[in-house]
Order: C-alpha cells, then structure tokens, then sequence
C-alpha cells in the first residue's frame, strides 16, 4: 500500500529529471564535452586518447596532453562506467556523428534515472531519520530539487553521481558485516575515480567504516581494501597509459593555455585553505551552497542534536566531517568557484549527507520553529533552481545572485532552455516544469502556513526587483548566456542595444564602438545590422585609434561589404593582410584573406550563427 502510496513521488522525480534539455549548441560544456570524448574514444576507435573525437566533434576546454596526444582531463571512471551503455546507445538510438546527442543520452540513462532511482529508493530511511512519513518526503523533495544536485543530475558531471556513491558507502559503513565493509570499500573506490573532489570525503568515510567495527576491524579493514582494489588498479593503469606514471593525475597535464598557470601555481593549483573560499563556498554569494538551497543551514543543528544518541553519535561526526573536509580541500583549489556553475558544484556530492542533518534536525520532537524554516528554505531553494533549471544552468562566475541577476532577465527576453523532445521550444513549453517545480514547492510549505510563505514571498519578489536592475557589466554577461543558448539574434540585439546606451554617455569608448561596429556590420541577424551606422562607427574608431591597425581596417571592409561596397571592402582587406604579414600575425592574415576572398565575390561577411 505504502509503495502505490508513493509513486506519485516517483511520477515527480521523474517529470522533473526527463524534462529539460540542459545542452545547448553553441556551448559545449567542457565537463560534459570532455567526458563524452573519453567514452566515445574507447567506445568507436578503441583508444584511450581523444584526438580522433576532437577532430570529429571539434575542440573541447578541459583536456591534458602527453606524448604528443590528447586525453579528457577529468577522472576516468565516469567515462569507462558509461562506454558500455554508449556502446548499446550507438548500435540503437545514437547512431549519428552528433556528439550533443550522444550527451542527452548519456545524461539521462547514466546520471538522471540513477538519481530519481536513488532518491526515490532511499525515501524510507529519510522518512524514519526525520521521524514522520510526510517530513521524510519532504526531505526527499528539498534535496532532489532544492540544491544544486538536481542541477548536476540534468548534466553530464560527475558530481551527482559522487554524491550517490559517498551516501551509499556511508550507509554500508554504517553495517558490521563484512559483506558491508567490502560494499563500503568498493563504492569509496569509485567515487574516487569518477570525481576527485572526493579524495577527503572517502578517506573520512574509510576511517568511519574502520572505527565502527571495534573488534573486527583488522578484518573489516581487509574487506574494505580488498573490494577497493581492483578500481584502484584499473585507476592506476589507466593513468601509467595515457601519463606515464601510475599516480600522475589528468589535472596534472592540462593542456588549457588559460588553466596551466593556475595549475601551476601554489602547490599543483593548491593552497592552504583561505577563508575567502570557505566562505564563499558555503554561506556568501553567488556560489554558497547555503545561498541557493537556504534550509541546509540546518544540517549542523542536526549532527549537533544527533551526538545526544549513541547509535546516531558516530553517524553525525562522519557526516559532518566528510563535509568539512570537502569545504576546506574545494577552498584550497585556486579556481575554487568552479568556473561556469552553478552553486557550489564542489561541494554537491556531500548534499545527501547534510541532509542527514537537515532531517534530524526537523524531527517532530524539535522546535516547531525548525521546521516552519526548513519549509521556508526548502520552498526558496526550489524555486530559485527551477529559475536556473528553466534558463541556463552555467553561471559565470561572477554573477552576483544567478536565479536572479540571470535567470530573471532571460525568462524576460523569452530565452529559455529546451525540452528533451524539443531543443527549440518555446517559452510556454517551460509551463509543464514551472507548474510541476511550484506544486511541489507549495506541497512543502503548506504547513508552515503564512509565516513561511510570506518568508518566501518577500525574498523571491525582493530578488527579482533587484534582477531586472542590473549594472553594464552583469547585462554584458547575461547577452552571453543567451548566444550560449543558441539564442543568437536576441544576443545580439541586448549587446547592441547595450553599446549604444554606453556610447551616448561615452561616445569615444572603444570597446562599445568596436563591438557595436561588428554588431552591426556582420550580425548573422538581419535585424541587428546596419550599413550606414556600421561604416559611421569604423570611422570614428580609427579616429580614436588610427586607422593604420589590421583590427579597424578589417572592421571598415566588413561595413562597406556591408553596404554593398565591395571595392573598397577589398582595399581595405588588402591593406589589413599587408600589415598582419609585417607583424607576423598568420591567423590574422587567414581570417584577413578568407574575407577578402567573399568580398571578391560580392559577397558581404557574416559571423557564424550556431544555435537554435
């Protein structure tokens, strides 16, 4: 009875993981790009190295180079755990040469269904820790939608998956057979191999598997090490292949012109642990974990009540350790934000175990106080990831508040993300989804009644107001998000207008004069292009600058090819390759040439158009 009882949870997990697209044409996710690469190269050319897949598929940010190939820079035990299910995929649904929908198939049998199954599985314990049947749920619910989590599971990362294998392995440490120490050993190995953010959290958790045993722990120890071992050896082997040494991690060969300096700086990208990172991983925004899903801050209430409990004592030190130490190794990496994400994606595979706390936190024999806020926050966090969900899950990293400062302003414009069935669809096809996010939002706090409501209805209203005002720098970045999306010509159009404002307080700033320039003579958007404004602003640039600049010269012939003055569009592509040769400049001089090539054919340029 109880099982029929929940498959309405079921029905929801699963409508919200299968609905979104989250991959877009005209970005290639690095995280995403980079794993797929790996798996195909083993998959259709038998090899661990990428470069057949590169020069199929096009570049991709994050590999590592030795030995004169190229490798994916990330850990590879996602990539082998998914070349079978890749290999099945491209003998059935994923014959293509498309590596995006090898990617969509990838995330939602190997990540997305693994998360609802996983939610959705554990419910019964979340509903005996938090001590009522509906509390539980709630729970499941915050967790599985209200936190970056549910980000992470409608994308090809890793850290999900972590998140799954950490708690799993927390929950067989738990057990005293041996039979649960060798499970415990076997899921810490992978964890490791699939998401090396992990390293502290698996060393926290071998150390609470070893402990719990008392008198067995020498054999307990042995059945750990023993399971972990041949993950351990496929790891190493893997690594002495492709970088020469057993123990050379991926990251150590990046071959990214803009990472390796960070890499090498500190110790291997590392320092110790600064505050600024700590902070700004869990309580400050943008990237604070506690910032988009607010109703973690309860979590250490919880392992604070739980040390009352002998049985529950142990349980809250490992979690609340595991979740220390992964803060403190994440705040010592220089790029400690993660780059494009959302959230603190560094942190995401400790999720289920702060939720340990969160639902002993709320347990009926506490405060009512507790729970009317873990409602409130529950409630906030999932709405405020329904907004990225909607949108663009990638946030630059120096968005002040995402769900908001982006968010807002592209459901604004009509930019939103696509439908698995429908890479293109619009708006209205969001309303399912939207509905679905608010119904469970409001599922939630409906016993909190009119305190937590009204909680969140003053912070959702107060951040909005905030994110449709956003300074030049913010409105730059959100223009990108859309070209991101494939959302071309509306990234155009929020660019130009953006230029223009600046220009007419600031009519010699360069920058806004060049890119409004382009804009307007190359623009693949008919809309956005302008011939006469175009040649009148490459004119007032090389009046700023000088006109004798391959740069302004190449600029002055896209705006005459533009107007239809393919001449001088000509002479001026001439004089630009002549001055690019005596620099020495030879991509230039091939841009330079392949221009003048389509002016000589009266033909005007146009900026390459990926997208919807």
């Amino acid at each position: 009875m109880e099982k029929r009882r929940d498959l309405w949870l079921l029905f929801v997990l699963l409508g919200s993981h299968f609905y979104l697209l989250n991959e877009f044409r005209a970005f290639a996710n690095p995280n995403v790009h980079s794993r797929v690469y790996l798996t195909l190269a083993i998959v259709d050319h038998h090899t661990l190295a990428i470069d057949d897949c590169i020069a199929r598929y096009g570049p991709v940010q994050d590999v590592a180079a030795h030995a004169d190939r190229t490798f994916s820079d990330k850990p590879p035990g996602y990539s082998v755990m998914l070349a079978p299910l890749a290999w099945l995929l491209r003998h059935t649904v994923a014959t293509g040469a498309d590596a995006r929908g090898m990617a969509i198939w990838l995330r939602i049998l190997g990540v997305s269904l693994p998360a609802v199954l996983f939610w959705y599985l554990t419910r019964g314990y979340w509903i005996e820790l938090a001590g009522d049947r509906r509390l539980g749920l709630a729970v499941v619910m915050a967790g599985a939608l209200g936190t970056n989590f549910f980000i992470y599971a409608t994308q090809l990362f890793s850290h999900a998956l972590a998140g799954m294998l950490l708690f799993l392995a927390y929950r067989a440490a738990s057990g005293r057979s041996f039979g649960q120490a060798a499970r415990c050993g076997l899921l810490l190995a992978l964890a490791f191999s699939i998401d090396y953010i992990t390293a502290p959290a698996v060393l926290v958790l071998l150390v609470f598997a070893i402990t719990i045993r008392n008198g067995a722990r020498w054999r307990g120890t042995a059945a750990l090490l023993v399971a972990a071992m041949p993950v351990a050896a496929l790891w190493m082997i893997y690594n002495q292949l492709c970088f020469g040494s057993p123990v050379r991690f991926s990251y150590l060969s990046h071959a990214a012109a803009e990472y390796r300096p960070l890499i090498d700086r500190g110790w291997f990208g590392m320092y110790p642990p600064r505050l600024e990172g700590l902070l700004g991983l869990t309580v400050l925004p943008p990237h604070g974990i506690a910032v988009l899903s607010p109703f973690l801050l309860l979590a250490p209430l919880g392992w604070w009540r739980m040390r009352n409990s002998p049985s529950e004592r142990g349980c809250a030190l490992a979690c609340a350790a595991t979740f220390i130490t992964t803060a403190l190794f994440a705040a010592t990496l220089v790029d400690w934000r993660g780059g494009w994400s959302v959230s603190a994606r560094y942190l995401t595979p400790t999720i289920p175990l702060l939720l340990v706390g969160v639902a002993a936190a709320i347990r009926p024999a506490n405060a009512r106080a507790t729970r009317i806020a873990f409602r409130a926050g529950a409630a906030l966090g999932i709405l405020q990831v329904a907004l990225i969900a909607v949108t663009f899950p990638d946030c630059a990293p120096t968005f002040h508040d995402p769900p908001y400062d982006m968010a807002i302003p592209l459901l604004r414009a009509g930019c939103v993300n696509g439908a698995i069935w429908d890479s293109s669809a619009p708006p209205a096809a969001m309303l399912p989804f939207a509905s679905l996010m608010l119904g469970v939002a409001s599922w939630i706090i409906l016993p909190a009644r009119w305190l937590g409501a009204a909680v969140v209805a003053v912070t959702v209203t107060g951040q909005v107001f905030i994110g449709l005002h956003l300074d030049y720098a913010r409105r730059l970045m959100v223009a990108d998000a859309m070209w991101r999306m494939g959302y071309v010509c509306k990234s155009d159009a929020a660019r130009a207008q953006l230029h223009a404002e600046t220009l007419s307080k600031d009519p010699k700033n360069v920058f806004d004069l060049t890119e409004l320039a382009w804009l307007r003579a190359a623009s693949p958007c008919d809309e956005v292009r302008n011939a006469n404004q175009a040649i009148e602003l490459a004119e007032r640039l090389s009046q700023i600058v000088g006109e004798e600049r391959p740069g302004v010269l190449d600029l002055r012939g896209a705006a005459c090819a533009e107007a239809g003055r393919f001449d001088q569009a000509t002479a001026f592509a001439d004089r630009a390759v002549r001055i690019a040769e005596q620099t020495g400049d030879r991509a230039m001089v091939d841009q330079l040439q392949s221009k003048r090539a389509a002016y000589q054919r009266n033909r005007p340029w146009r900026r390459p158009a990926v997208g919807r």
